[in-house]
């Protein structure tokens, strides 16, 4: 971005703390161990307890108040988890993350057909029967160009109701990932009439929704809370809600949350932001739990005319200004892996990332931490007076001070970052909107699969027109792999396949990794049975929580 344009929006921009101040932050973080959680981090699939029902729940939105909670078209992951709580998706998984059944059961009939087969016992919220209809109108509606997730849809030909019982899948060409898909927001069920009677307003605080799942939506109170309730009559006794209430709240702040949590006004969270641990170790309210995740926090090229998006030597040289480790204990206490790459671990199934670690392993070598090459990279590219733009969400501390880490280690490498702070809502609507992005040249972002299956997100950000490639990278090599590899039924010749597209991708090098964290899950002493790794966001996570005893 050039100096005039930036001019114009300076007031827009937040100035960062001074190199000596985030200088003294990372010092002090090498040297005090008593702020990184016990010892070594110890991960759990879910926190103690939870089989005992309780009144109610508060429980808080990391990312703020939903925009929408029209599934298919949900763009953060506590809108997920929302839409998750309250609708059911035609497959689910378990708490490893391995797909079971949901509303349906389903049949892979040949590499072009897949058959889904419906319950006979689960009803909507008004008692009405779900029926194959209803399925056939929710994925079609999914499918359609305006959603989110048209690209999962991109070999579907036809869905359509076959029986009374059976929804059949036709293919133009293989899926291997479809049905991976299908899990969480993806394939999420609602009642044909009523969505369509409420047409534009579907998923909104006035058009509502109506679903199957373990809560129904009581009440949106815009700006404060929403409002659920136990589904009496759910069908799935498994997992029937513990809690007859929740509120969810939509704190952002990352000092008033931790205040709220402290003082037991706030019962919980998922995504708790890394700044708050020392704070909440030390609370008498509740405890922290840690679970993997498939998150990873960079720095991606936020449109294609910055010069990170055509300057090649400069993508290398911050691949080489960011010091990884100290970030990983300056700004996540510890709770983060320093990460090279784009693809997260976790992101692999668990059958093949073993086989992965080798490839991966050879692209993060050549981007270990070294200011003096990343300053002689800086004047390679021609960019030592050049000023990038940053954008991060304001309001989040461990964003505030990862973007303000970044900014000091690039004035190190003689580059001038300047940091732009958007709110949480402006934030998200970044994620897919490009005006919102406008001329910045990065977005500071915290992002991971929501499915294990990397080739589901590939589609998203590196072909041409997918919703996060934001910098308008084309490669016409990956292209033909990915369509080999979404072709490719054999797990074993498609993790190759997939791996030959990191290869691709990463040589780019447009999306700068920085860590890998853990979830932080903040939990009341009163609680208990909490999903705690980023598979919360397909499983009905709320109805899981329930007395600690």
């Amino acid at each position: 971005m050039n100096r005039s344009r930036r001019a114009q929006r300076r007031a827009a921009l937040v100035a960062a703390v001074s190199v000596a101040t985030v200088s003294m932050v990372v010092g002090c973080a090498a040297t005090a161990p008593d702020t990184t959680p016990d010892t070594a981090v110890k991960t759990v699939l879910r926190s103690p307890g939870g089989d005992g029902a309780v009144d109610s729940i508060t429980w808080n939105l990391g990312s703020g108040e939903p925009g929408t909670l029209d599934p298919p078209n949900v763009p953060t992951y506590s809108a997920m988890a929302v839409v998750t709580s309250v609708c059911d998706s035609l497959l689910s998984v378990d708490e490893s993350g391995a797909i079971v059944p949901g509303l349906a059961s389903v049949t892979q009939e040949s590499p072009l057909r897949a058959v889904f087969t419906l319950r006979a016992d689960a009803t909507f919220w008004d008692g009405a029967p779900l029926t194959t209809e209803d399925v056939a109108y929710s994925l079609n509606r999914a499918a359609s160009p305006s959603s989110y997730l048209a690209p999962t849809f991109a070999n579907v030909a036809a869905i359509s109701a076959i029986s009374d019982t059976e929804v059949a899948i036709d293919f133009s060409a293989p899926d291997a990932t479809f049905l991976s898909t299908m899990v969480g927001v993806g394939g999420v069920v609602m009642e044909k009439a009523f969505s369509e009677n409420a047409g534009e307003a579907l998923g909104t605080p006035a058009g509502g929704l109506m679903c199957s799942g373990p809560f129904e939506i009581s009440k949106w109170n815009v700006g404060t809370d929403i409002r659920l309730v136990k589904n009496e009559n759910y069908w799935d006794k498994g997992r029937a809600a513990k809690a007859d209430a929740v509120r969810l709240t939509f704190i952002t702040d990352t000092s008033a949350l931790t205040q709220a949590m402290a003082t037991g006004e706030v019962d919980g969270g998922w995504e708790i932001p890394a700044s708050s641990i020392p704070a909440l170790q030390a609370v008498d309210t509740g405890s922290l739990y840690f679970g993997d995740t498939t998150t990873i926090w960079s720095l991606r090229v936020a449109n294609p005319d910055s010069i990170l998006a055509t300057n090649a030597t400069l993508r290398q040289a911050f691949q080489q200004m960011i010091d990884r480790d100290a970030i990983a204990q300056a700004v996540f206490h510890g709770a983060a892996q320093p990460w090279r790459t784009a693809i997260s671990p976790n992101s692999w199934p668990a059958s093949v990332r073993e086989s992965t670690e080798k490839r991966t392993t050879a692209i993060a070598d050549g981007r270990g931490y070294d200011p003096e090459k990343a300053k002689q990279l800086v004047k390679e590219a021609g960019a030592d007076d050049q000023e990038i733009e940053l954008i991060v969400a304001s309001g989040d501390e461990t964003a505030s001070q990862l973007g303000q880490l970044v900014q000091a280690q690039a004035q190190a490498a003689g580059l001038s970052v300047s940091i732009r702070a958007l709110q949480p809502l402006e934030y998200a609507q970044a994620m897919y909107d490009p005006a919102v992005r406008g001329d910045s040249d990065l977005l500071l972002s915290s992002s991971g699969d929501v499915v294990q299956e990397p080739l589901a997100s590939i589609r998203y950000y590196y072909l041409p027109d997918g919703l996060y490639n934001w910098d308008g990278y084309v490669d016409e090599q990956l292209e033909g792999l990915f369509g080999e590899a979404v072709a490719e039924l054999d797990e074993d010749r498609r993790t190759e396949l997939t791996l030959d597209i990191q290869d691709r991708f990463e040589e780019r090098a447009a999306t700068i990794s920085i860590v890998n964290p853990y979830q932080v899950n903040f939990v009341s002493d009163r609680l208990g049975g909490v999903i705690t790794s980023s598979v919360y966001v397909n499983l009905p996570s709320l109805s899981f929580i329930g007395s600690a005893d």
